[in-house]
C-alpha cells in the first residue's frame, strides 16, 4: 500500500475567509479534496508510466478513489498483485525471451515460454524438468512507491488542492455547493 501525504497549508486562511459561511467552506474543501484525488489519481499512472512500460489500464484497476462522504478527507488505495510478465511485451526470438519493464528491453536467459494449457513465460525453479513456475514482475503499488512517482503524485496532488481551493473561495461565494 502506498502512502502519500498532502500539505494543505492555507486551510486555515480558508476557513477565516469563508467563516461566515461554514458549510460553504466545508463544500469548497470538499471539493478541492476530490479533484486532488482525480489529480492525483491520473498522476500515479503517468508518473509509472514515465518509469515504467505498464499500460494504463493495468495500473488504473489497481487504483480505488474514495472520496469524503460525511468529512473532508479522502483516499487513494493502490492495490494490487504482481503483474505477469506476459504484460510487458515479451518478444521471443532464437529461443531467447525480452522483455520490456523498465524502458529498456531486458533478457531473461533462463526462461522459456510454454504454449499450451496457461501459456505464458516459465522459468525452472531447480535443475530439474519440474517445478516451474511462471514469471512475474513488480505490483502497481511497488511501481507507485518509487521515488519519482511518489514525489511528482505528491507535488500535483497539493498543486490541485491549493489551486481548487483559492478557485472556490474567489469564485464560489455566491453559489451553493
Amino acid at each position: 500500500v502506498m502512502n502519500i501525504d498532502i500539505d494543505v497549508s492555507g486551510i486555515e486562511a480558508c476557513c477565516e475567509y469563508l467563516k461566515q459561511q461554514p458549510n460553504r467552506a466545508k463544500a469548497a474543501i470538499k471539493s478541492a479534496t476530490g479533484r486532488s484525488l482525480t489529480a492525483g489519481r491520473a498522476a500515479i499512472s503517468k508518473g509509472i508510466r514515465s518509469e515504467y512500460s505498464v499500460k494504463a489500464g493495468t495500473i488504473k484497476g489497481a487504483i480505488q478513489m474514495q472520496k469524503a462522504s460525511s468529512g473532508l478527507g479522502g483516499v487513494l488505495k493502490v492495490s494490487g498483485r504482481p503483474i505477469d510478465i506476459m504484460e510487458f511485451s515479451p518478444r521471443i526470438s532464437r529461443g531467447m525471451i525480452s522483455v520490456k519493464i523498465k524502458k529498456a528491453r531486458k533478457l531473461l536467459p533462463h526462461s522459456f515460454f510454454v504454449s499450451a494449457n496457461k501459456a505464458g513465460i516459465y522459468h525452472r525453479v531447480t535443475r530439474k524438468r519440474l517445478p516451474i513456475e511462471r514469471e512475474f514482475t513488480l505490483s502497481v503499488p511497488q511501481m507507485g512507491g518509487n521515488v519519482h512517482v511518489a514525489e511528482i503524485v505528491q507535488k500535483r496532488m497539493a498543486e490541485v488542492f491549493s489551486d481548487r481551493l483559492e478557485h472556490a473561495m474567489v469564485y464560489g461565494r455566491g453559489q451553493d455547493y
